[in-house]
Parts: structure tokens; C-alpha cells; sequence
């Protein structure tokens, strides 16, 4: 079975594609969070994490930039929503899990987000045999905070 577990998505939890895409399935798009320096968190996702700007849309009060990895728009993504007329800090809450991210050498990944000072919550961790309802999966992660403390899951599978 041609079921490799595909990242769709990034705040808000686990979202899984098992299998092909199907241009009339529903699928997640984005998911947006807030955040309090947009600059900030573009140097977080694009320049540290490797995604790309798709597109940004610009108002008085509020712009949102759509980031993804790669260039296929059946990709889910990111959107930064950034309200220039808010002062205070966003309250991250408890309702929200994590971030995940699927990584193909974490090593390298940790290195580059250690050496830019980011914040780690938990270092890389081998899960040799964490078993599913359908197989056993051999990984690594790792997590860390991303500008505005949403927490960032880095998972290589093997």
C-alpha cells in the first residue's frame, strides 16, 4: 500500500494524508495563526525552516502571507495573520497542541534553529518502535518555540 504518512498541515494539531490526493476530496488549506511580528516569524518559518512565501494579502489593519513547503497548491500551509493594531502579545492558551513538521535530517534542522538561539523544549528523541493501529514507525523529534511561543514539532521519520 502506497500509505506514506504526509504532513497537511501545521498549527492545530495532527493532520494526516494516507494515500493519493484527490482533486474532488476535501483537504485542509491552511491553517492560521496569529502572530505579533511578522518579520519575526518569516525569518522563523521561511529562513530557518525552509518554507516558502505563496502569496500575501495586504490591508490597513491586517495582513496574512501564505507559506507552504514547495510549490504545489494542494499542499496545505501556513498563514501568518499579523493585525498591526494590536499591541499586546498573543495568549498561545491551552487549547492549542502543537505544530508538526516533517523534517528529512533533523539533525541539521536542530543545528540551524540551535544556532539561531531558538528556544528547545525537548531535544531529539529516537522512537524506535512507536507503534500505530496500522504499523510500527521508527522516528526522531524534536521540539522547539517558534517566535511568538507556539510550540514546533520537527519529526523525521525513518
Amino acid at each position: 500500500m502506497k500509505n506514506l504518512a504526509r504532513l497537511l498541515s501545521l498549527a492545530g494539531g495532527l493532520l494526516w494524508s494516507w494515500g493519493a490526493l484527490s482533486a474532488d476530496l476535501p483537504r485542509v488549506g491552511y491553517v492560521a495563526i496569529n502572530v505579533a511580528d511578522e518579520k519575526r516569524s518569516m525569518d522563523f518559518y521561511v529562513g530557518l525552516l525552509g518554507m516558502e512565501l505563496r502569496e500575501r494579502v495586504s490591508a490597513p489593519t491586517l495582513s496574512e502571507t501564505a507559506l507552504q513547503f514547495g510549490k504545489d497548491e494542494r499542499d496545505a500551509g501556513l498563514l501568518l495573520v499579523h493585525r498591526t493594531d494590536r499591541a499586546k502579545p498573543y495568549d498561545v492558551g491551552d487549547g492549542f497542541s502543537r505544530t508538526i513538521i516533517n523534517v528529512a535530517n533533523i539533525e541539521a534542522v536542530m543545528k540551524r534553529l540551535t544556532d539561531a538561539g531558538v528556544k528547545v523544549v525537548k531535544p531529539i528523541t529516537e522512537l524506535p518502535n512507536m507503534k500505530t493501529n496500522l504499523r510500527t514507525l521508527k522516528l526522531k523529534y524534536a521540539m522547539v518555540k517558534d517566535p511568538d511561543d507556539y510550540t514546533v514539532e520537527l519529526v523525521q521519520f525513518e
